[in-house]
Formats: structure tokens, sequence, C-alpha cells
């Protein structure tokens, strides 16, 4: 089937263009493409998910904002009121929280008000970590990362996953890992081996990453 998407990755399901699912075009010559079956993730409860962005349009998002940068009142994705939608399917599970199935700058809902059909939220951007970087031990990278933010690692790694930097109520470093379908949280002295070596050391979150880099 000839198009015009030929940027995209492979032959992964995808969403260019604002459909209501992810989909693709087929390798069968009498059906041009169809939807993906892809699951609804789980709503987070109040507080378990980060209230702000990790990257500039949010579309991963999952935090619990329902009310838009005006003030107004975010309308459930599972009804049809006061305004019509095609996000019933994909979003229905997601309560009334901001999100961005579309693309569009930033994270936004329909609003409650007939007049007001849709607006963006106000939702800041996450900050980021002071990193400091070293080489380590047989050609690895060690990463220190500190303050009070959030860290994804580098897009040319291999080895993904984003840590969430924060203080508990002693005033100990904290750290949450994500990575895959894995969270861990870590505090001083504990350390752990995935695709990377994470240990809390002082006030800092360290990294090793057990890719060489080079030397």
């Amino acid at each position: 089937h000839k198009h015009g998407f030929t940027s995209l990755p492979n032959n992964y399901c995808r969403n260019p263009d604002g459909e209501p699912h992810a989909w693709c075009y087929t390798t069968d010559t009498n059906t041009r493409w169809e939807f993906c079956d892809i699951p609804q993730c789980k709503t987070p409860a109040p507080g378990e998910a980060d209230e702000c962005l990790t990257e500039p349009k949010g579309q991963n998002y999952q935090g619990t904002k329902n009310v838009t940068k005006s003030g107004l009142k975010c309308q459930a994705w599972s009804v049809q009121t006061p305004h019509s939608h095609s996000f019933t399917k994909s979003l229905g599970n997601q309560e009334n929280y901001c999100r961005n199935p579309d693309g569009e700058p930033k994270p936004w809902c329909y609003t409650t008000e007939k007049d007001t059909r849709w607006e963006t939220c106000d939702i800041p951007e996450c900050a980021a970590c002071e990193v400091e970087q070293e080489k380590g031990p047989d050609c690895k990278v060690l990463y220190k990362i500190s303050g009070g933010c959030y860290y994804q690692s580098h897009y040319r790694n291999e080895c993904k996953y984003s840590v969430k930097l924060d203080k508990d109520s002693a005033g100990k470093v904290r750290a949450d890992v994500n990575y895959g379908a894995t969270k861990f949280s870590l505090k001083e002295g504990k350390g752990v081996n995935k695709c990377a070596y994470f240990k809390v050391i002082g006030d800092y979150l360290v990294i090793e990453d057990t890719l060489a880099h080079g030397c």
C-alpha cells in the first residue's frame, strides 16, 4: 500500500494523523489498514503519577490534573456531553484527566462548558536534574544525579529508564526508577542492578551504565 508516512519506524502501530486509536497499513492487498488492539493503561490513583511533564508535549503524561488553564472543569473522556468526541474507547478509563492523545502542544481536555469545547491544561515541565558524568571502570560511564528533579536515560542508550529524585520526610534522597514495566524505589545504601546499576550515595543517585561507550 502506498502512503506518505515513510518516516515512521519499522512496522509498528502508530497514530500519525489523529485517528481514535493506533493503526497500521497491512500486508494484505485487500485490506489497506486496520486499527491495532492495544489495551488501555491503568489510570493511576491521585499521587501515583508525576504531576509535571517529562517531555514538552506531555504525550506520556499520566497525572491527575482535571482543570484547564483558564480554570474550567474537564469533561470525563467516557461521556459525550456537552461535547461529543472520538476518544471514548481509547481514553474512557482516564476519568476527566488532562491528556494529549493527538499531539497537541500540551495535554488538554474537553470542558464541561458548552461554549468552550476544549482547552489545554497548565501543567509545568519537570525540573531537570544536575548530572555529573565521569569515566568508570571497563569503559563504562558513571552518572551522578542530584536535585529534586526528573532524569531520563540518553536517547541513544539501549538501556531505557527514567528517574524521579526527591527527598523523604527525613531529608534523605529517594529515587523512584522506572525501567520498562518495572518500578522500584531506592534509598541510601541500597543498590539495584538492572540494565544499569543504580545506587543512592549521600545526596546523589549514582548510575553505572552497563553499556560500553568507548574508552
